[in-house]
């Protein structure tokens, strides 16, 4: 049911769009932006005579080398030693590409198809330490040092699909997306919702 308001939504928006359909300026701009065939960062879009690309990058990390684990646990699987895990974040790096082909311009919207990739790489450091259980009881204590592993990850996404540019002023632009989308991991996923903010500079 909520897939189904957004596209009835989306196809109001851009009925209304074409029927106040008039010339827009065309321009290169940077900003923000939030998708899986898009990528995630910073972003630059250059569109001219009606298409273009855009582009985006960015880097993420959230560890802070700081895992400790307790001298004692309890745990009721009555296994001479038992073993712990904890992960320390994690860094990422997102990086896309989409061409983009506008279909219709409005007074304070575009609607458009885009087209593209996106690769993103991520790393976690994970730790292990081992617990031997103290007599009979369910208490387990501490044994040797923890242990250090890392662990790399990527994935590849594709997709295509409309999207809509909203002009805030001038400059200032929204633009929302919602492409159908393929991973390296086989997984199709339809109606993905992506969004941007831009500043446009020329």
């Amino acid at each position: 049911m909520f897939k189904a308001r957004v596209i009835i939504g989306l196809l109001l928006i851009v009925s209304i769009s074409l029927c106040v359909a008039e010339p827009q300026k065309q321009s290169k701009a940077i900003g923000l932006r939030l998708g899986t065939s898009s990528g995630t960062g910073y972003s630059y879009r250059s569109l001219n005579n009606g298409s273009g690309f855009q582009f985006a990058l960015g880097a993420m990390s959230s560890m802070n080398n700081k895992v400790k684990f307790s001298n004692t646990v309890y745990d009721y699987s009555d296994d001479d030693v038992i073993v712990r895990k904890k992960t320390d974040g994690r860094t990422s790096v997102s990086l896309g590409l989409n061409w983009i082909q506008a279909l219709t311009k409005a007074h304070h919207t575009r609607l458009y198809i885009m087209a593209g990739g996106s690769y993103l790489y991520a790393r976690k450091t994970e730790y292990e330490q081992t617990y031997e259980q103290q007599g009979s009881s369910n208490t387990y204590v501490i044994s040797g040092d923890k242990r250090k592993k890392i662990k790399n990850s990527d994935v590849w996404t594709i997709g295509v699909g409309p999207g809509l540019e909203f002009f805030t002023d001038k400059n200032l632009r929204v633009c929302i997306e919602v492409p159908t989308t393929i991973n390296s991991k086989g997984e199709v996923i339809p109606y993905i919702p992506q969004v941007g903010l831009y500043y446009y500079f020329d």
